[in-house]
């Protein structure tokens, strides 16, 4: 028990440095990502939608995280030139919301951050992700 507890901390550790050297917030309606993100996504203020391209390789994926609360209505659009993209959506408690989908649409259960991973179902893949929070 105390090897996966040591081994936990070290997959934090290298997840938080990760995040701080990736510290990017992309905000505004569109942005260009690079393969391997883990950032922040925000809205601009007074807008309710927004959206990012980017290319992910295989074997890796694209995390955004965004902030949302309980009983907002979430709906996200993933396109990729060659239809090999998918992404997960994940409730600040762990609990999978949406699992290798394209498209969504799902009530939020909490408040908090929520994670979008996203990641190409065969080779790499270019994409533009369309989201919207009400």
């Amino acid at each position: 028990m105390n090897v996966l507890r040591a081994q936990f901390r070290l997959l934090a550790l290298a997840f938080t440095a990760l995040a701080a050297a990736a510290a990017l917030t992309i905000a505004g309606a569109s942005g260009q990502a690079a393969a391997g993100v883990f950032t922040e996504l925000q809205l601009q203020p007074g807008t309710s939608s927004g959206g990012i391209g980017g290319a992910v390789v295989r074997g890796d994926s694209d995390t955004y995280i965004l902030e949302a609360r309980s009983g907002q209505l979430f709906s996200a659009g993933l396109g990729s030139v060659e239809d090999n993209a998918t992404f997960t959506l994940i409730a600040p408690d762990g609990t999978i919301l949406a699992i290798e989908e394209t498209y969504t649409e799902v009530w939020l259960p909490l408040s908090g951050d929520y994670v979008l991973d996203i990641a190409p179902t065969r080779g790499n893949a270019e994409y533009y992700l369309q989201i919207e929070i009400l």
